[in-house]
């Protein structure tokens, strides 16, 4: 994982969120659901392609985004604590970009991408961040690489986390030294698609 710098969040753009967190997390089961079930019709649809077509079909959704609330942690979280998590594919489809940041949190240790559904837990697939000492402030970024991933996506490359992605399988977590296993997460989705449904 390369970091770089970055400047923090600006106040408004974290109070925007705090306001999508409150009003539009209950969305994002159907979402993924949805998402995932795009993917399949998409894949009946194009049986005669060839590999490297399906390949490139994975990647087609390159922006990706979640917010991060201690209600989707498993069992749920009781805090003020709320984050943004952004994520962006490679124009070579070789990494990831990423920011992430969180707002009125505690003792922050570490942040991670893990493989799971909403609604359970899972291993880690790959670390954003991890502090020498508890912080109480994040606002983080970094570019992701295959030799990054761990756990189940271990020695496989950023295609198959951009599947997850896609299929609604990972999800953003920021753990404290309060909630060691995660105050605050979010399920990752296409930013194209979280669009659609605000609009409707």
């Amino acid at each position: 994982m390369k970091k770089r710098n970055t400047k923090p969040f600006l106040v408004s753009s974290i109070i925007a969120i705090l306001v999508l967190s409150v009003f539009g997390i209950g969305s994002s089961v159907a979402i993924s659901q949805s998402f995932a079930q795009g993917n399949d019709t998409d894949s009946n649809d194009n049986d005669n392609n060839n590999g490297n077509d399906n390949n490139n079909d994975s990647l087609s959704n390159v922006e990706y985004s979640t917010v991060l609330s201690g209600d989707q942690e498993v069992p749920p979280v009781n805090t003020s604590a709320a984050g943004i998590a952004d994520f962006s594919l490679s124009d070579d489809g070789d990494s990831v970009d990423y920011t992430i940041a969180a707002d009125d949190i505690e003792a922050a240790t570490a942040g991670h991408i893990h493989f799971g559904i909403e609604g359970q837990n899972g291993p880690v697939v790959a670390t954003l961040f991890e502090f020498d000492s508890p912080q109480d402030e994040v606002s983080e970024s970094g570019t992701i690489t295959s030799d990054d991933l761990s756990g189940p996506l271990e020695g496989m490359q950023i295609s198959d986390l951009i599947d997850a992605f896609n299929d609604g399988n990972t999800y953003a977590n920021i753990h404290t030294e309060q909630n060691p296993n995660g105050e605050i997460r979010g399920q990752i989705i296409s930013e194209e698609l979280q669009e659609d449904t605000e609009e409707q």
